[in-house]
Order: structure tokens, then C-alpha cells, then sequence
């Protein structure tokens, strides 16, 4: 597994949420988690070992949706 952290940026005064991707480095498709309201982390479980990921978070809110990181 992996612990992922982020700190939040500026909401504009909304409530953010975040969803996290990833995928196997050398694979096309990616997989996503959305994460529950005011978590500012995520462990990401049953990940194969030895092996490189890409991992991207993103924030949501009713302003905006934002790039991934």
C-alpha cells in the first residue's frame, strides 16, 4: 500500500472534495478513488510490489474542478 498526502488549496469558500488516479506505469487505463470529505490523505492498498505507478490528485468543488496535480 500507499499513504498519500496533500494540503488543500484555497476553496473559494465551498466545500472541497478530491479524487485520486492511478495506474501501472505501463499500462493505458487508470483507476480512481474518490476520497471522503475533509480526508487530506489516502492509502491506496493492494498494489503490486516492486512495480512504478502514476498517481495524480485532483480538487472539486461547485466552483471548479481542477487539473490533475
Amino acid at each position: 500500500s500507499l499513504l498519500i498526502g496533500w494540503n488543500p488549496g484555497f476553496d473559494g469558500g465551498a466545500r472541497q472534495t478530491f479524487q485520486i488516479r492511478y495506474r501501472l506505469s505501463t499500462e493505458d487505463r487508470f483507476s480512481y478513488e474518490d476520497i471522503p470529505i475533509g480526508s487530506q490523505s489516502f492509502d491506496l492498498k493492494n498494489l503490486a510490489i516492486a512495480r512504478e505507478y502514476s498517481i495524480s490528485v485532483r480538487a472539486n468543488n461547485s466552483y471548479h474542478l481542477s487539473d490533475w496535480s
